[in-house]
Order: C-alpha cells, then sequence, then structure tokens
C-alpha cells in the first residue's frame, strides 16, 4: 500500500468517485479519498490522498480553488448543466457592460439549489433516514453553500 499524493487529470466522462475507484484498484489501496468533487462532464485536476495521507485531507479542503468555466449565452437547460435537455432558447446576448453590472451578484456567499438528480437523491436519503421536517434539516441539505471571488 502507497502513501502519498496523487494528482490526477481527470477526464470527461467519470465522476471523481469512479476516477478515485480505478486509482484504489490500481494501486492497490485501502484508503483513498479525493479532495474535491468534478462532475462527469468536467476535467481538471483531481487531488488524490492515499493511504494515511488520507489524513491531511483537511489542511488541503480548507484552501480555496480556482475554477475555469466557458459560459454559453442563449440556451437554457432542464438542469442547469451541459448534460440535459434545452428547454429555451434566445438570440439575446449581454453586452459587456450587463456582464460587469452582474458580477456584483455573483461574490461573497451564495446559496445554490443542487440539480433535479441530486436533490431526489438527498430526498431518498432523508426518508430512509429519521424524520427531518421538524428540524428544518430537508431545505438545509437541499441547498449548497459556496463563496465565490471573481478575478479580472
Amino acid at each position: 500500500m502507497s502513501h502519498g499524493w496523487l494528482i490526477l487529470d481527470k477526464p470527461v466522462g467519470i465522476t471523481s468517485t469512479q476516477a478515485g475507484g480505478a486509482i484504489k484498484r490500481i494501486f492497490k489501496q485501502k484508503k483513498i479519498g479525493h479532495a474535491g468533487t468534478l462532475d462527469p462532464f468536467a476535467c481538471g485536476v483531481l487531488p488524490l490522498a492515499l493511504g494515511e495521507a488520507t489524513k491531511t485531507m483537511p489542511f488541503l479542503m480548507s484552501n480555496s480553488k480556482t475554477y475555469k468555466f466557458t459560459l454559453v449565452f442563449g440556451s437554457q437547460t432542464s438542469s442547469g448543466d451541459t448534460e440535459s435537455e434545452i428547454i429555451a432558447q434566445s438570440d439575446h446576448r449581454p453586452t459587456l457592460l450587463d456582464l460587469q453590472q452582474a458580477l456584483p451578484n455573483f461574490t461573497g456567499t451564495i446559496w445554490q439549489t443542487p440539480g433535479k438528480l441530486l436533490q431526489h437523491t438527498l430526498q431518498l436519503k432523508l426518508k430512509e433516514s429519521q424524520p427531518t421536517q421538524e428540524h428544518g434539516l430537508e431545505k438545509l441539505l437541499l441547498c449548497h453553500q459556496g463563496k465565490l471571488k471573481l478575478k479580472s
């Protein structure tokens, strides 16, 4: 068994968990963890902790991350990602001034609602556990809090 960090350039088409599972089998690891989650349609750096290095993951996870992304204007999908059905289209494109005025709305702490599949999964897990309506946990688990800092 190996101990340490492996930096994987995760390709499109697999989840972070699937990538970690493949590395776990290849390196015959008992313990493996990944520092971050990349959707199946995302690619990029995925740090993987092997063996005893999994104990150091909190130190990496407390740091900020930088993401690069591509925006496509004029299409709305049913789930908000590129993998689902296009439900609306428009020829309108924002101007540079429109974008500059909108950007401040995307900084600081932002509550995001996860996609429908994740919401459904969370709802199933809630039903399997104790009733949580009285504790307000259902709403808590159906939102994700994130901080976004925009760099020019």
